[in-house]
Protein backbone atom coordinates (compact mmCIF):
# COMPACT_ATOMS: atom_id res chain seq x y z
CA UNK A 1 0.00 0.00 0.00
CA UNK A 2 1.73 3.08 -1.15
CA UNK A 3 1.98 6.27 1.64
CA UNK A 4 -0.40 8.52 -0.01
CA UNK A 5 -3.08 5.72 0.02
CA UNK A 6 -2.83 5.37 3.76
CA UNK A 7 -2.24 9.36 4.05
CA UNK A 8 -5.83 9.68 2.06
CA UNK A 9 -7.50 7.59 3.94
CA UNK A 10 -6.33 9.00 6.96
CA UNK A 11 -7.85 12.18 5.87
CA UNK A 12 -10.90 10.91 5.02
CA UNK A 13 -10.93 9.47 8.35
CA UNK A 14 -10.47 12.64 10.12
CA UNK A 15 -12.57 14.50 8.12
CA UNK A 16 -15.53 12.05 8.75
CA UNK A 17 -15.26 12.17 12.73
CA UNK A 18 -14.66 16.36 12.36
CA UNK A 19 -18.21 16.04 10.42
CA UNK A 20 -19.83 14.24 13.31
CA UNK A 21 -18.65 15.70 16.17
CA UNK A 22 -18.92 19.29 14.65
CA UNK A 23 -22.64 17.90 13.67
CA UNK A 24 -23.00 16.63 17.32
CA UNK A 25 -21.53 20.10 18.54
CA UNK A 26 -24.48 22.31 15.82
CA UNK A 27 -27.10 19.63 17.84
CA UNK A 28 -26.34 20.65 21.37
CA UNK A 29 -26.04 24.20 20.63
CA UNK A 30 -29.25 23.78 19.08
CA UNK A 31 -30.79 22.37 22.05
CA UNK A 32 -29.33 24.90 24.34
CA UNK A 33 -30.99 27.47 22.05
CA UNK A 34 -34.48 25.92 21.91
CA UNK A 35 -34.33 25.38 25.78
CA UNK A 36 -33.62 28.81 26.31
CA UNK A 37 -36.70 30.13 24.04
CA UNK A 38 -38.85 27.27 26.08
CA UNK A 39 -37.98 29.11 29.48
CA UNK A 40 -38.78 32.46 27.59
CA UNK A 41 -41.68 31.72 26.38
CA UNK A 42 -42.91 29.81 29.72
CA UNK A 43 -41.84 33.14 31.55
CA UNK A 44 -44.10 34.92 28.41
CA UNK A 45 -47.22 32.52 29.79
CA UNK A 46 -47.16 33.23 33.29
CA UNK A 47 -46.73 36.90 32.57
CA UNK A 48 -49.69 36.66 29.62
CA UNK A 49 -51.36 35.47 32.73
CA UNK A 50 -50.59 37.95 35.13
CA UNK A 51 -51.27 40.65 33.04
CA UNK A 52 -54.62 38.98 32.52
CA UNK A 53 -55.34 38.96 36.56
CA UNK A 54 -54.08 42.66 36.53
CA UNK A 55 -56.04 43.64 33.86
CA UNK A 56 -59.52 41.68 35.46
CA UNK A 57 -58.62 43.66 38.17
CA UNK A 58 -58.28 46.97 36.99
CA UNK A 59 -61.75 46.64 35.56
CA UNK A 60 -63.07 45.39 38.60
CA UNK A 61 -61.36 49.16 39.88
CA UNK A 62 -63.33 50.66 37.01
CA UNK A 63 -66.68 49.26 37.60
CA UNK A 64 -66.86 49.74 41.21
CA UNK A 65 -65.77 53.60 40.44
CA UNK A 66 -68.70 53.82 37.72
CA UNK A 67 -71.49 52.42 39.65
CA UNK A 68 -70.40 54.23 42.86
CA UNK A 69 -70.53 57.17 40.90
CA UNK A 70 -73.69 56.43 39.71
CA UNK A 71 -74.89 55.82 42.82
CA UNK A 72 -73.70 59.15 44.01
CA UNK A 73 -75.36 61.39 41.26
CA UNK A 74 -78.95 59.34 41.95
CA UNK A 75 -78.51 60.35 45.42
CA UNK A 76 -77.64 63.42 45.07
CA UNK A 77 -80.73 63.69 43.14
CA UNK A 78 -82.71 62.13 45.93
CA UNK A 79 -83.49 59.30 43.39
CA UNK A 80 -83.42 55.88 45.15
CA UNK A 81 -80.42 54.71 43.52
CA UNK A 82 -81.25 50.29 44.41
CA UNK A 83 -84.60 50.30 42.18
CA UNK A 84 -85.81 51.51 38.43
CA UNK A 85 -83.61 53.08 36.32
CA UNK A 86 -80.74 53.70 38.14
CA UNK A 87 -80.54 49.69 39.39
CA UNK A 88 -80.82 48.93 36.24
CA UNK A 89 -78.13 51.42 34.60
CA UNK A 90 -75.70 50.01 37.41
CA UNK A 91 -77.00 46.48 36.41
CA UNK A 92 -75.86 46.93 32.84
CA UNK A 93 -72.68 48.53 34.20
CA UNK A 94 -71.86 45.88 36.03
CA UNK A 95 -72.92 43.25 33.17
CA UNK A 96 -70.64 45.46 30.49
CA UNK A 97 -67.82 44.95 32.68
CA UNK A 98 -68.18 41.34 34.09
CA UNK A 99 -67.97 40.95 29.77
CA UNK A 100 -64.56 43.02 29.76
CA UNK A 101 -63.52 40.93 32.50
CA UNK A 102 -64.24 37.44 30.48
CA UNK A 103 -62.42 38.89 27.38
CA UNK A 104 -59.43 40.16 29.20
CA UNK A 105 -59.46 36.71 30.95
CA UNK A 106 -59.80 34.72 27.64
CA UNK A 107 -57.26 36.91 26.07
CA UNK A 108 -54.47 35.50 28.35
CA UNK A 109 -55.94 32.16 28.18
CA UNK A 110 -55.07 32.60 24.90
CA UNK A 111 -51.59 34.26 24.88
CA UNK A 112 -51.00 31.44 26.97
CA UNK A 113 -51.95 28.97 24.65
CA UNK A 114 -49.82 30.68 22.05
CA UNK A 115 -46.91 30.44 23.91
CA UNK A 116 -47.35 26.40 25.28
CA UNK A 117 -48.14 25.88 21.03
CA UNK A 118 -45.01 27.14 20.48
CA UNK A 119 -42.65 25.50 23.22
CA UNK A 120 -44.30 22.65 21.61
CA UNK A 121 -43.22 23.04 18.00
CA UNK A 122 -39.99 24.09 19.35
CA UNK A 123 -39.53 20.24 21.18
CA UNK A 124 -41.10 19.14 17.63
CA UNK A 125 -38.69 20.34 15.39
CA UNK A 126 -35.50 19.68 18.12
CA UNK A 127 -36.40 16.16 17.89
CA UNK A 128 -36.52 16.35 13.95
CA UNK A 129 -33.46 18.24 13.98
CA UNK A 130 -31.75 15.28 15.62
CA UNK A 131 -33.22 12.75 13.58
CA UNK A 132 -31.90 14.69 10.57
CA UNK A 133 -28.42 15.13 12.43
CA UNK A 134 -28.29 11.38 13.10
CA UNK A 135 -29.35 10.36 9.30
CA UNK A 136 -26.26 12.93 8.01
CA UNK A 137 -23.84 11.18 10.46
CA UNK A 138 -25.00 7.81 9.01
CA UNK A 139 -24.50 9.02 5.77
CA UNK A 140 -21.38 10.61 6.42
CA UNK A 141 -20.21 7.36 7.97
CA UNK A 142 -21.50 5.35 5.14
CA UNK A 143 -19.90 7.74 2.57
CA UNK A 144 -16.98 7.55 4.23
CA UNK A 145 -16.67 4.04 4.51
CA UNK A 146 -17.62 3.64 0.67
CA UNK A 147 -14.70 5.82 -0.11
CA UNK A 148 -11.96 4.11 1.96
CA UNK A 149 -13.31 0.69 0.90
CA UNK A 150 -12.61 2.03 -2.93
CA UNK A 151 -9.10 3.03 -1.83
CA UNK A 152 -8.28 -0.52 -0.20
CA UNK A 153 -9.81 -2.88 -3.05
CA UNK A 154 -7.64 -4.79 -4.48
CA UNK A 155 -6.76 -3.28 -7.90
CA UNK A 156 -6.70 -5.54 -11.35
CA UNK A 157 -4.33 -4.92 -14.32
CA UNK A 158 -5.35 -5.90 -18.15
CA UNK A 159 -5.81 -9.75 -17.89
CA UNK A 160 -7.59 -9.39 -14.48
CA UNK A 161 -4.54 -10.51 -12.77
CA UNK A 162 -4.64 -8.96 -8.79
CA UNK A 163 -1.57 -6.53 -8.57
CA UNK A 164 -1.47 -3.68 -11.25
CA UNK A 165 -3.47 -1.05 -11.75
CA UNK A 166 -7.34 -0.94 -13.36
CA UNK A 167 -5.33 0.10 -17.26
CA UNK A 168 -2.83 -1.99 -18.66
CA UNK A 169 0.36 -2.72 -17.03
CA UNK A 170 3.89 -2.15 -19.02
CA UNK A 171 6.15 -3.04 -16.63
CA UNK A 172 8.86 -5.62 -17.46
CA UNK A 173 8.19 -7.67 -15.09
CA UNK A 174 4.61 -8.12 -15.58
CA UNK A 175 5.05 -8.86 -19.35
CA UNK A 176 7.15 -11.49 -18.61
CA UNK A 177 4.72 -13.31 -16.17
CA UNK A 178 2.28 -12.83 -19.27
CA UNK A 179 4.56 -14.44 -21.77
CA UNK A 180 5.87 -16.80 -19.53
CA UNK A 181 9.39 -15.69 -20.00
CA UNK A 182 12.22 -18.05 -19.60
CA UNK A 183 15.31 -15.95 -20.30
CA UNK A 184 16.97 -15.19 -23.59
CA UNK A 185 18.56 -19.01 -23.60
CA UNK A 186 21.98 -17.13 -23.19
Amino acid sequence: MDPLTIASAAFKGAGALMSIFGAGAQNRAARRVTRQQQATLRDNADMAMMRSTFEQNRIDDQIDATTGAQVNYFAGGNLDPSSGSPAVLQAMTTAQGETDKMLAAARGAQERADAFQQISDLESGLGAQSRAMSWGIGTTLLGTAGDLAQMFRPKTGAYGASGGSSGADNSFARARRINNFQGWGV
